[in-house]
C-alpha cells in the first residue's frame, strides 16, 4: 500500500540519498531537486524555512518526493504559514525547474493528500518545470483550494549546432563584437579561457565571484552575497558539484586577471548557465558575452547541444541566440488567509480596500 510520510528533521534525510537520486534520474527531475541541492539549502537556510519533505513509499520502495519547506511570519495580525519548494524562500538562491519527483498518478495522489494534512495557509509553488506531473498537481490544487495560476516565466536556452563554430548561433551584432574582441586581445596575447574542474578550484572560483559581486554592487545598494548564508552556500554547492563531476566554472582571463565567470551545472540533457560574474574593470571588452561564448563551446565539447540560461528574460540571453521555454506556478490560500481575501471582496469593504490599497498591500506581504 502506498503511504506518505513527512520528513521534518535534516538528520533523517541522509538514508534517502541513494533512492532519492535514483528516482530523480528516473523521472527527469532537475539538479535543483537533487538530494545535495536540497540538503545544502536546508543546512544553509534552515533559519528561513523548515523542511516538510513528503516521501511516498510502497513496500520499502520510494515512489515519490515533494521537497517542501514551510516558513512562518505574522501579517496584519494573521499568522501566515507558507508552504513552498526548497530553494524558493531565500529568493537569491535562484532555483528553478522545480516540482514533485514521481512518475505516476498514484504517487501524485498520495502527495496531494498529504499536503492537506500539513499546517499551512498559503501555498506558493513557483518556477515549476512544465511537466505532466506539475500540471496535474496544479490542477488538483486549483480544484481543492482558492488559487490563481501565476504568469508563465521565460527560461531562455540556446540550441547549439552539431558542427561548425557555435558563434553562428549568436545574433549578428554580438557575433561581430565577440569576434573582434577575441581577435584584438588574442593578437596581443591578453586573453585566454579556462574551465575550472576540481572541487577546490570551483570553490576558489566562487570565492572570487563573490568578491567581485560585492565590489560591483558596493555603491548600488549592496550585494546579496554580503549574506554569509548565501555566500557559504554557493561555495559549498560549487565544490560538491565539481566533486561529483556535474559542475564546472568557465572563466575569461584578460591580462591574467579573471574578467568573467560562468558557473555551469551539468544535467542529463543540458548544461545550465547558473551564475555569471563580471569584473567591472573589463566592461569595455564585453566579458559576459565572452564567457557565455566560451561556455557554449565547452558545452558542445562535452557532448551537449543545449545551454540553458535559466529563468528571466535578460536581453543578453537573446543576443546569444536563446529562445524561450516557460516555467509555471500557482498560488493558493486557505484558512485565515482565505477568509481575509473573502472579507476584502464583500461589497462596501471592497470599496474601502480598493481605495486604500489595503488588500493589495496585505497580499503582497503574504506572498513576499
Amino acid at each position: 500500500m502506498l503511504r506518505c510520510r513527512v520528513v521534518s528533521k535534516i538528520e533523517d534525510l541522509e538514508p534517502l540519498r541513494g533512492p532519492w537520486e535514483e528516482l530523480r534520474v528516473k523521472c527527469g527531475g532537475s539538479v535543483f531537486s537533487s538530494f545535495d541541492w536540497t540538503l545544502l539549502w536546508i543546512k544553509n537556510f534552515g533559519h528561513v524555512a523548515s523542511p516538510r519533505i513528503l516521501i511516498a513509499e510502497e513496500g520499502g520502495d520510494l515512489r515519490g518526493i515533494a521537497p517542501f519547506v514551510v516558513s512562518e511570519r505574522t501579517v496584519m495580525g494573521i499568522k501566515v504559514r507558507r508552504l513552498s519548494f526548497v530553494g524558493t524562500e531565500a529568493g537569491a538562491a535562484e532555483y528553478y525547474d522545480l516540482g514533485v519527483l514521481c512518475d505516476d498518478g498514484e504517487a501524485i495522489d498520495a502527495i496531494f493528500t498529504a499536503m492537506k494534512g500539513l499546517n499551512w495557509n498559503v501555498l506558493n509553488l513557483v518556477d515549476l518545470k512544465e511537466t505532466e506531473q506539475s500540471k496535474t498537481l496544479c490542477k488538483r490544487i486549483a480544484e481543492e483550494w482558492y488559487s490563481e495560476d501565476l504568469p508563465r516565466i521565460p527560461c531562455p536556452f540556446v540550441e547549439l549546432p552539431e558542427t561548425g563554430d557555435v558563434i553562428t548561433t549568436i545574433r549578428a551584432r554580438m557575433r561581430r563584437t565577440i569576434r573582434k574582441t577575441v581577435s584584438e586581445l588574442g593578437r596581443e596575447g591578453r586573453i585566454s579561457f579556462k574551465s575550472r574542474e576540481s572541487a577546490e578550484d570551483a570553490r576558489e572560483a566562487m570565492r572570487e565571484y563573490i568578491q567581485q559581486h560585492i565590489a560591483r554592487w558596493k555603491n548600488k545598494g549592496g550585494s546579496i552575497f554580503e549574506d554569509k548564508h548565501l555566500s557559504e552556500f554557493i561555495v559549498e554547492i560549487a565544490g560538491k558539484g565539481a566533486e561529483n563531476g556535474n559542475s564546472h566554472v568557465c572563466e575569461t582571463l584578460i591580462d591574467g586577471n579573471v574578467a568573467s565567470q560562468l558557473f555551469c551545472l551539468v544535467e542529463k540533457d543540458c548544461v545550465r548557465a547558473y551564475r555569471i560574474g563580471i569584473n567591472d574593470k573589463y566592461l569595455d571588452c564585453t566579458p559576459g558575452s565572452l564567457v557565455a561564448y566560451f561556455a557554449m563551446q565547452e558545452t558542445r565539447r562535452r557532448g551537449f547541444r543545449i545551454l540553458d540560461f535559466g529563468k528571466g528574460a535578460e536581453e543578453f540571453k537573446y543576443r546569444m541566440g536563446a529562445k524561450d521555454r516557460f516555467l509555471i506556478g500557482i498560488h493558493a490560500r486557505r484558512g485565515s488567509v482565505r477568509m481575509m481575501s473573502k472579507l476584502a471582496s464583500v461589497p462596501g469593504v471592497r470599496g474601502i480596500v480598493e481605495k486604500t490599497g489595503a488588500k493589495e498591500s496585505a497580499l503582497r506581504k503574504v506572498y513576499q
